[in-house]
């Protein structure tokens, strides 16, 4: 499996693992706990967002912890 699930769909295991990692993380640590906390496969964070950029699993988890953050829930 290659797909990576919308971003909405990794606000419960984003804050999963928040709670794993005691509350705070820098972004390399979510996007490694989260995708254990999912079963994400290497191959899914592997695929990139565009060449040369983030990879789509690091920017599916930054913006449910952006809203998080901004505590915007209407999105």
């Amino acid at each position: 499996m290659t797909d990576i699930p919308r971003f909405d769909q990794m606000m419960n295991p984003l804050l999963q693992a928040l709670r794993n990692l005691g509350g705070t993380a820098t972004l390399d640590e979510m996007v490694h706990e989260v995708a254990d906390v999912m079963g994400l496969a290497p191959a899914q964070l592997a695929i990139l967002h565009a060449p040369g950029k983030s990879s789509t699993s690091e920017v599916s988890i930054a913006w449910p912890g952006r809203v998080l953050i901004s505590g915007n829930t209407a999105y």
